[in-house]
């Protein structure tokens, strides 16, 4: 009776465990698509830079709402000079 009841307890105390394997697996589906993000972000930097240069105008939506989330984070990057403003 008693060895039972331990089982069961361990059973249900058992934690979730991943190998080594599945780690890198979803460690390099995070890399990827971390990677693919930001060069989305360089191209869109450029493509805005080259715009400057040629003497246009260019603005980035969460410019237009100032309570949005975005726009809080950008401007904490800029004050901390991660990005330059603008």
């Amino acid at each position: 009776m008693d060895s039972d009841s331990s089982k069961q307890f361990l059973k249900s105390k058992r934690r979730v465990r991943f190998t080594l394997r599945t780690l890198l697996v979803l460690v390099t589906v995070f890399c990827i698509w971390l990677a693919w993000q930001v060069d989305r972000a360089r191209k869109q930097q450029r493509a805005v830079d080259r715009i400057l240069a040629l003497g246009g105008d260019a603005s980035y939506a969460h410019e237009f709402d100032k309570t949005s989330a975005s726009s809080r984070r950008m401007a904490l990057c800029q004050s901390s000079g991660f990005v330059r403003s603008s």
